[in-house]
């Protein structure tokens, strides 16, 4: 959730005080990012990592599809094209599966 967080740190819009909504804004960006950077870390003093799996083969056992498109040059078809949320490992456990976009034919 911290990463959604970060991606919708976007304006929406003219504020009244431009400098002043930057302060806030990139306040509340660092405030984000130290909390994600000590819960990440907490996760892996415990042995829970992260996983991107964008690039990779599409496994069912890692990956939850969220949609299809057609693949991009260069993609093979059934590979993992777009990451939504990333997942989660207890040494060679899924925790969470990464929610994902697969290339098809």
């Amino acid at each position: 959730m911290l990463a959604i967080a970060l991606r919708s740190l976007q304006s929406t819009g003219a504020p009244a005080d431009p400098v002043a909504a930057a302060a806030a804004a990139e306040s509340l960006r660092s405030g984000i990012e130290m909390t994600q950077k000590q819960l990440t870390s907490t996760f892996a003093k415990y042995g829970v990592t992260p996983f991107d799996p964008t690039g990779e083969v599409f496994d069912p056992n890692r990956h939850e599809a969220l949609y299809e498109a057609p693949a991009p040059p260069g993609k093979e078809p059934g590979t993992v094209i777009d990451c939504q949320k990333i997942g989660y490992m207890l040494k060679e456990r899924t925790l969470r599966a990464a929610q994902v976009g697969v290339a098809r034919s």
